[in-house]
């Protein structure tokens, strides 16, 4: 009977051991577990943030492309309207609105010259500074008083106006 005891009790220790030692086990394996959900959400954070920036960036590449499209257009409609005019005085009329205050004053837009003549041109390409995105360069063809030249327009922009521009003439050989 003894004997028996002392088995039962043995069996009993063993089995409250490999019990603890299972607990133990599964508590490792479950701080694993966890230790690698929290590495996957970490990870999943970073990518879920460059995800945001680069939706971000493409959002600023989608605004940036209208403003330039924008840009082109009263560019394109600007010079139509600088080139093709039967007088200055019509032709500064015309291309009031796409000016700044400052440039229009500057370039003394708003002051009568009575000069009636015909000028037509057209644009050959409208190109954006890379290093200032404010900064144009426009290349036309541009025939008045019979005479054709090929024209440089320099414009920049301010505050979605054009705030200064310049007009070269050149003489076609």
């Amino acid at each position: 009977m003894k004997k028996m005891i002392i088995v039962l009790v043995l069996l009993s220790i063993g089995g409250l051991l490999g019990a603890q030692y299972g607990t133990e086990k599964n508590r490792k394996i479950e701080e694993d577990y966890q230790q690698n959900i929290s590495e996957v959400s970490k990870e999943r954070d970073k990518y879920k943030l460059a995800l945001d920036s680069m939706d971000q960036e493409e959002e600023n590449n989608s605004t940036n492309e209208n403003v330039n499209k924008e840009r082109e257009n009263n560019l394109s409609d600007f010079t139509d309207k600088l080139l093709n005019f039967d007088s200055i005085d019509d032709r500064n009329k015309a291309i009031r609105d796409y000016l700044t205050t400052n440039c229009i004053k500057e370039q003394g837009i708003d002051v009568e010259i009575n000069a009636d003549f015909d000028s037509t041109g057209t644009i050959n390409g409208i190109y954006q500074d890379t290093a200032d995105l404010e900064h144009y360069i426009i290349l036309g063809k541009d025939n008045s008083r019979g005479a054709e030249h090929d024209v440089l327009i320099d414009v920049v922009f301010e505050n979605n106006k054009i705030g200064n521009f310049k007009i070269q003439y050149m003489e076609m050989r």
